[in-house]
């Protein structure tokens, strides 16, 4: 799988497993469509949900560190709650540093989502150029 092969490029396959407890987990209403003012709603990626989540964890040592992460409806980490425990690896060198998958795979598709609406968007623009073009050379010629 293509996640396993960047987890292992970016060193997070030795990283230390753990699990997380979710400390608090709230929901924001980001209104949805015109109403929306974020750089999702201009790319068309409507999502009128956002969750805000506070998590924490015990390093080896047995001293807790803290994390926190919002993700939009679309992400299986949108409805944690508030004692639910989650998967997550931390750099053994830096405890305070951490991975979660899935944050990680929303992240990604959420991108991936913003490039090929870019490039939908693009291959319109230049399709009404490449129009205007012909029009005026024909008109010419």
């Amino acid at each position: 799988m293509l996640i396993e092969i960047w987890e292992r490029l970016r060193g997070y396959d030795k990283w230390i497993q753990s699990e997380a407890t979710i400390q608090l987990s709230e929901l924001k209403d980001l209104g949805f469509g015109s109403f929306r003012k974020d750089s999702a709603c201009r790319l068309g990626l409507y999502d009128q949900w956002q969750s805000k989540s506070d998590f924490c964890w015990i390093d080896k040592s047995g001293i807790s560190h803290t994390g926190s992460f919002t993700v939009s409806e679309r992400s299986p980490l949108f409805q944690v709650f508030e004692g639910q425990s989650i998967p997550i690896r931390f750099d053994p060198a830096n405890p305070d540093k951490y991975y979660i998958r899935e944050l990680f795979w929303h992240k990604s598709t959420f991108l991936i989502a913003a490039v090929a609406a870019f490039l939908f968007n693009s291959a319109i623009f230049l399709a009404f150029l490449t129009d205007i073009f012909i029009k005026i050379w024909r008109h010419h010629h």
